[in-house]
């Protein structure tokens, strides 16, 4: 008896898969030509863009919106008795933010009116010993022109006693009082010009006690100035317009010198800073149009113009610059600071505020034009050269 083994049902098997497999790699080389000419469009497409249109524009997303902020600290110490403004609040240059207690100051600056008036008293003193010890000196000098005219006389006298001796119409006694009156005249005359120097002397030092007076004056003077400035320090006000952000000045607060109170954000004159990478600065230059996105805003159109660039990169205003003389070396692409202004400084006054993120382009198209100006000269001066 024979065995019937199902070898005609294994094989039929295969038969039937195989008209599927011939089938399937001709569809395969349509799928791969279809997407490389897709990529290759899209190739072409970003090439004619980047060749058109991309390359003249620089953008980066590492921009902030940047302001003078203006930080207030104290300048003398003391209790801060009032605050008279709040968080968020707009003040105008010369507002009164907070005052300090000002009772020790006021105190200081009495002391320094009664010191001052002391040293003008005394000023005044000296001028009237000043003006009295003049009157002192014309009268020694009157007692000196006595003393001189009475030693005259008595030169005279002694003169003619001579002269009548050797005609024996005078004695020798005569002679000898009337030199004896000469020696007198002389030792007066003397003693008168002592006086006279010795006045003259005391007015110099009276001179010089004026000069003293004068600058205790000036100093007293400079001491109240000082006394007063510190009383006005009490009370801190606005130095520009702004709106009042950070505030950690509160009543009953004992301040320190230097120690920030208020910082006040200006509401005008705001920029962009953006940072751009080195390589993006060949053809960025001053006057470049540029556009503004702001994360805050994303639906709006913002325009500004490209005012300058920083004069270093940022990483050398850190606080730790790289230092890389020493060790391992890794080049890193740097970045230069680049200031934007808006052109509507309005609009940036009334809603932009500093801090917040954008992301700029600018605009390098006046680069190519100046390049196809340059290259169209060039090429006239070729066509008007004569051929040889």
């Amino acid at each position: 008896m024979a065995t019937e083994y199902p070898t005609n049902q294994a094989t039929s098997q295969p038969l039937q898969t195989a008209p599927s497999l011939e089938l399937t790699p001709r569809k395969k080389p349509k799928a791969a030509i279809i997407a490389t000419m897709i990529f290759v469009s899209l190739g072409l497409l970003a090439s004619g863009y980047w060749f058109g249109y991309g390359q003249y524009f620089q953008s980066t997303d590492n921009a902030y919106v940047k302001a003078n902020i203006t930080n207030i600290s104290a300048k003398v110490s003391g209790y801060v008795v009032e605050t008279l403004v709040d968080d968020n609040q707009f003040v105008t240059s010369g507002t009164l933010l907070a005052k300090i207690d000002d009772r020790e100051f006021q105190v200081k600056k009495s002391q320094s009116i009664a010191n001052l008036q002391v040293q003008l008293a005394s000023v005044e003193y000296s001028q009237a010993q000043h003006r009295l010890q003049q009157r002192v000196i014309i009268q020694t000098k009157s007692e000196v022109d006595s003393a001189q005219a009475d030693l005259e006389r008595s030169q005279q006298l002694l003169q003619r006693s001579q002269s009548l001796l050797k005609k024996q119409y005078s004695s020798q006694d005569e002679v000898d009082n009337a030199f004896a009156h000469l020696k007198v005249s002389k030792a007066q005359l003397e003693e008168a010009q002592s006086h006279y120097i010795a006045e003259q002397e005391k007015l110099n030092v009276i001179d010089s006690q004026i000069v003293q007076a004068q600058a205790s004056v000036a100093e007293a003077q400079t001491e109240l100035d000082q006394a007063e400035l510190n009383l006005s320090y009490t009370k801190i006000v606005a130095p520009v317009d702004g709106i009042v952000g950070r505030r950690s000045v509160r009543e009953g607060l004992f301040i320190q010198p230097g120690m920030p109170l208020i910082s006040l954000v200006p509401t005008s004159d705001v920029w962009v800073e953006a940072n751009f990478k080195e390589t993006q600065l060949a053809k960025m230059q001053p006057g470049q149009k540029v556009n503004i996105e702001l994360d805050a805003f994303p639906n709006r159109e913002i325009t500004g113009t490209l005012e300058s660039f920083s004069p270093a990169t940022g990483a050398q205003f850190a606080l730790l610059p790289p230092e890389n003389a020493t060790g391992n070396f890794t080049k890193i692409v740097q970045r230069v600071p680049v200031k934007i202004h808006f052109d509507d400084q309005t609009l940036a006054a009334q809603q932009i505020i500093p801090g917040l993120s954008a992301v700029v382009t600018v605009d390098t198209h006046d680069i190519r034009n100046e390049n196809e100006s340059e290259l169209a000269a060039e090429s006239g001066d070729i066509a008007l050269e004569p051929r040889g």
